[in-house]
């Protein structure tokens, strides 16, 4: 008894949550006022709710519908998901700020040992914040190489 008691809030809940899920889907000026604020030469992914996928640049949206390239209008009402195509520059620039971060503390620290007799942890801070910074540009700019799928919707 006391099990189907604490599931009953969790079946309430997702039950919200697939009703929202259908109003989104069902609500066509919330997809608009995305697409309208997307640059036209944007490539883009569509999954209809048919499950048919289809790719290509926005070359028009209005409010009931959209095109890709020279295809057919897609009525708003058929998108279940979109894509953007993007690139993994952030990710690359994190990822290159952590690991130089790490190699430039411990080469200030290395280089406080040998050049000075100070006991403190400046030129390994100092090292770390010029390594982050150095790294961020390395790996944002090879993260830029990389192409990457955004979810809009």
């Amino acid at each position: 008894m006391s099990a189907r008691l604490s599931l009953a809030p969790l079946a309430l809940l997702l039950s919200g949550v697939s009703t929202i899920a259908a109003q989104q889907a069902a609500h066509p000026g919330r997809l608009y006022s995305v697409l309208a604020s997307t640059d036209s030469s944007t490539t883009l992914r569509l999954r209809l709710t048919t499950g048919i996928q289809l790719e290509g640049r926005l070359t028009r949206v209005d409010s009931g519908s959209l095109t890709l390239g020279a295809g057919p209008p897609v009525a708003l009402t058929q998108v279940d998901h979109i894509w953007q195509r993007g690139t993994a520059w952030r990710i690359g620039g994190v990822i290159g700020a952590l690991i130089l971060a790490a190699g430039g503390a411990a080469g200030g620290n290395a280089a406080q040992a040998t050049l000075t007799s100070e006991d403190s942890n400046s030129w390994a801070l100092g090292g770390a914040v010029a390594g982050a910074a150095v790294g961020f540009a390395i790996g944002a700019g090879i993260g830029a190489l990389i192409p990457r799928w955004q979810t809009i919707r």
